[in-house]
C-alpha cells in the first residue's frame, strides 16, 4: 500500500513536470487579490476533495480544503473525511514552483457486518504537513497544480513521515477581482 502511494505520487509529479515543460511558453500570470475555488484528486487517503482559497498576491495564497470518501464492499464499509487550512507560496514563472504547508484534521469510520452484529471502529488524528509542487495558470483565473507532500507530522498519535508521502493534482478557478 505504501509503495503504491509512493509510485502514484512519483508518476503524478512526473506527468505534471512533463506537461509543464510543453506548456511553459504559454504561461499566464498567477492571480492576485482574487477568491478561488478548486477540486483535486488524491491527497491523504481521500479520493479527492474541494478547496476554497484567496490569492493575496501572485506569490501568496491561503485556503481551506475539504474531502469526503466512502468505500463499501460485501461485509465492510468505510468512510473518511479531512478538513484543513493551508498556505501556499508560489515562485513566479511560466510554470510556478510552489511550497504548501498546512494543518489538517482526518477522521475514519469502519463498519464490519457479521452474524453477531455490526462492529464499528472510528478514529481521528490531526497533522501538520508540507509539500512541493508546480502550478500552471492558463489565464489569471484558471490554473492546474500538482503537489507531493514530503513531510507529515501526525500529532495524535505522534508519528513523523518524511519522503514522498502522498500526491494530488487539481484545477483551480479564481473569480475576477
Amino acid at each position: 500500500m505504501k509503495m503504491s502511494k509512493l509510485l502514484s505520487s512519483t508518476l503524478m509529479l512526473g506527468a505534471l513536470l512533463f506537461g509543464a515543460g510543453k506548456a511553459a511558453a504559454q504561461g499566464g500570470i498567477a492571480p492576485s487579490q482574487q477568491l478561488g475555488i478548486g477540486v483535486f484528486a488524491g491527497g491523504n487517503g481521500q479520493g479527492g476533495g474541494a478547496s476554497i482559497q484567496y490569492a493575496f498576491t501572485p506569490a501568496v495564497q491561503i485556503g481551506l480544503e475539504l474531502g469526503v470518501g466512502t468505500v463499501s464492499n460485501d461485509n465492510t464499509s468505510s468512510s473518511s473525511y479531512t478538513g484543513g487550512l493551508y498556505a501556499r507560496w508560489l515562485f513566479e514563472g511560466a510554470v510556478n514552483p510552489l511550497i504548501q504547508a498546512g494543518f489538517r484534521i482526518n477522521g475514519t469510520s469502519n463498519t464490519t457486518k457479521s452474524s453477531s452484529g455490526d462492529v464499528t471502529v472510528s478514529g481521528s488524528n490531526n497533522s501538520i504537513y508540507a509539500g512541493l509542487g508546480l502550478e500552471y495558470f492558463f489565464t489569471r483565473n484558471v490554473g492546474v497544480f500538482g503537489l507531493v507532500e514530503v513531510l507529515n507530522l501526525d500529532l495524535d498519535p505522534s508519528q513523523t513521515t518524511f519522503g514522498l508521502n502522498t500526491g494530488r493534482v487539481g484545477v483551480e478557478w479564481f473569480f475576477n477581482p
